[in-house]
């Protein structure tokens, strides 16, 4: 699964939206982050890796840089299937994921929605930014 807020060298919401004329960097930075964790899972000994783009709409990563190694690229939107093929793995790598939404000190933190979503699971009130 990967998400872009936690990659490489991001930091600023223009990095991670698309249209932003910093967006580039996040597409660039996602591959290289994925192509470096799927080398080392097979390195590892790892059967089979799927990889996921789990960031907005799931068309952010630029595929015709993307390493071989990996048996399964998952692209688009899955609807209602956050991780198809999630019943086949072992276990599940979170790359690139972020803190939640109110993290203090925190580098592009919120849950699930920025725009709409807010302190999912916590019982403490906090503004939306």
């Amino acid at each position: 699964m990967v998400d872009a807020e936690g990659i490489s060298d991001i930091y600023e919401s223009r990095q991670v939206t698309d249209g932003e004329s910093r967006y580039v960097d996040c597409r660039i930075n996602m591959v290289k982050d994925i192509n470096a964790c799927v080398e080392a899972c097979k390195e590892a000994g790892v059967k089979k890796v799927f990889v996921r783009d789990a960031h907005s709409a799931g068309c952010n990563i630029l595929w015709a840089n993307l390493s071989s190694l990996a048996d399964y690229y998952i692209i688009g939107d899955c609807r209602n299937n956050r991780f198809p093929g999630l019943e086949e793995c072992d276990a599940v790598i979170l790359l690139g994921y972020h803190a939640m939404a109110g993290t203090p000190n925190a580098i592009l933190e919120h849950t699930m929605s920025s725009k709409e979503v807010q302190n999912i699971g916590s019982t403490e009130e906090k503004p939306a930014k």
